[in-house]
């Protein structure tokens, strides 16, 4: 706040004793001078970029009052903007590249203060029975079977029973889905850092596990080896745009997916997260932890899976120490009460502990 402060009182100056210089000359050289500064001279964060925008939203409102009081100047004006825009370029080539990723980028640009009725909660499974389901499944197949596949396959049967939360908000109405879509972020590194890549599993309650891994493990090459087209697209615009720019496209584009809108220039397709999407921990070595919503993501679930390990617990009345899987699941309160989310968490922990009931294909 300190450095809005300052430039306020300097532009108050300017107004006060220099009433016949124009404001947005003025704002300009503000601009440039302390854009100037902290491209050479420090890092930037985030504070910088709103001060620069509200300065920006200042010379823009001058403008249009100058041009509506016949003392507008188009040349000067995009001249004025021209130099902010190359400042931003700068700073964000020369400084953030190295040590910000668009994954980064994308982070600072999504989350606000939050509004939204949002419900956290946690589940925790028998992991013995799913182990030794995925061990077999293993031998059988000869493939990379894994618990994340099968929770997959359990998220998928049991939104399959829940069609009122298996939809999407549109304009305030509720619209059921066609079919079972579930999101699942994939972990990629690139020349800039680690990033996530998106691929969607469409009809996850009709396929088999098998059919699961084989479906992750070729969308996941994909992303890895850069080759994904869809996520290709995206990466210009993540990368170029400043952040304060980058929110409102973001927002934007992930509302017209959600709407069903397609915009093949840009990799996005409709509905992109389907109607809930998971990431798994426990990869990470990370027990458990409560995720917040991707606002531009529009799903009425996300489901986090953690680290399998061995915990105490009572088994028959007596102390033991037994496998345990932690889900957790980020719920948005508009599509269903505790009621029905506490019935669906219970589907899910009878599925999981009893695979070959419900997975024998």
């Amino acid at each position: 706040m300190g450095k809005l402060w300052t430039a306020l009182n300097v532009l108050l100056f300017f107004r006060v004793f220099f009433p016949g210089v124009d404001t947005g000359a003025v704002i300009c050289g503000m601009l440039a001078l302390y854009m100037g500064v902290i491209v050479w001279m420090r890092p930037p964060s985030p504070s910088n970029f709103w001060l620069t925008a509200i300065a920006l939203a200042l010379l823009v409102g001058d403008g249009v009052r100058a041009y509506l009081s016949d003392s507008f100047s188009w040349f000067r004006f995009y001249l004025l903007f021209g130099v902010l825009l190359v400042a931003f370029r700068l700073d964000s080539r020369f400084r953030w590249d190295s040590k910000m990723a668009t994954r980064r980028k994308l982070m600072i640009s999504t989350w606000g203060t939050s509004s939204e009725g949002t419900i956290y909660g946690s589940l925790i499974i028998k992991a013995q029975a799913l182990l030794d389901y995925v061990e077999r499944k293993r031998k059988e197949t000869g493939k990379k079977i894994t618990v994340t596949h099968c929770c997959l396959k359990c998220f998928g049967l049991v939104l399959a029973e829940h069609p009122n939360v298996n939809g999407r908000l549109v304009f305030g109405r509720y619209y059921t889905a066609d079919t079972v879509d579930i999101g699942c972020l994939v972990s990629i590194e690139t020349k800039r850092g680690p990033d996530l890549g998106l691929t969607k599993l469409t009809r996850a309650n009709e396929r088999s596990v098998t059919e699961i891994a084989d479906e992750l493990q070729r969308a996941a090459e994909k992303l890895r080896a850069g080759k994904d087209q869809d996520h290709n697209k995206q990466k210009p615009a993540l990368s170029w745009l400043p952040t304060f720019l980058l929110e409102p496209v973001i927002h934007l584009t992930g509302w017209l997916g959600s709407i069903g809108v397609a915009i093949p220039a840009l990799g996005v397709k409709p509905y992109p997260f389907g109607t809930i999407y998971v990431t798994s921990i426990g990869m990470l070595g990370l027990d458990s932890a409560n995720v917040p919503f991707s606002p531009f993501a529009r799903v009425p679930l996300l489901m986090t899976i953690g680290k399998i390990d061995d915990k105490p617990a009572v088994v028959d009345g007596q102390l033991a120490i037994e496998k345990q899987l932690p889900l957790t699941v980020t719920v948005d309160h508009r599509f269903l009460d505790g009621s029905e989310g506490s019935r669906m968490l219970a589907k899910i922990r009878e599925i999981l502990e009893h695979p070959e009931q419900y997975f024998d294909e």
